[in-house]
């Protein structure tokens, strides 16, 4: 069976307190690129007027995806966003490897079957995510979030090379300063501190749990 072509999708927060999508600019802007690499048609102002009409509906809270189809139609689904309940997030390890040459892993598209099985693997375990390596044995991303570790005063998040999504939260915690680009190892979250982040939910401290988890679907 042949496979459906990739579609370029962004997951953002809606926040009434915070007056809306939250760092809208930078997933329209990602958006774009990924939509521009597939080949696919995108109008910002097509997604902006899909975004507004959702909004309508919206509560305090909400997780909206923003998906554009093959043919260039904007497509927004909506749920609520319940509050985090621990301070804490446990988080497993794939026995899985990702191909960290892969240009896919670069955009943010349909085409993650691998990570969509291992958001439902996560639910069922009760985990926050789990964790990808890459064929270098380095850390490249979470199925949900960038990893990001602390070392000294700044955290440092994997290469785009080493597999892991060019994330919209990262990329603002990149350009404050506040983070550096760095190899991270598995033992680097054995070690202790480290963190998930993503733009829906910001930055939430991280432990690993016991063993490692196959995710067992086709990449």
């Amino acid at each position: 069976m042949q496979r459906a072509a990739p579609e370029p999708f962004e997951t953002l927060r809606w926040e009434a307190a915070a007056g809306g999508f939250v760092r809208l600019e930078a997933h329209l802007a990602r958006l774009a690129r990924s939509a521009g690499y597939l080949g696919v048609p995108f109008s910002a102002s097509a997604a902006r007027s899909a975004l507004a009409a959702s909004a309508t509906a919206l509560g305090e809270t909400a997780r909206v995806r923003l998906l554009v189809t093959a043919s260039g139609v904007p497509v927004v689904t909506t749920a609520p966003l319940p509050p985090a309940a621990e301070a804490v997030v446990p988080v497993g390890v794939a026995f899985e490897l990702v191909d960290e040459t892969d240009p896919l892993r670069r955009h943010k598209t349909t085409a993650r079957g691998l990570y969509d099985a291992a958001t439902s693997r996560a639910q069922a375990l009760g985990l926050a995510d789990i964790v990808f390596l890459n064929r270098r044995g380095t850390v490249a991303e979470g199925a949900i979030s960038n990893v990001f570790v602390s070392r000294g005063e700044l955290l440092v998040t994997p290469p785009v090379d080493a597999g892991a999504l060019p994330g919209v939260l990262r990329g603002e915690l990149l350009g404050s300063g506040d983070c550096e680009v760095g190899e991270v190892t598995l033992a680097d979250l054995e070690a202790g501190e480290f963190y998930l982040g993503n733009s829906l939910r910001g930055l939430r401290r991280a432990r690993l749990a016991p063993g490692m988890v196959a995710v067992s679907a086709e990449p």
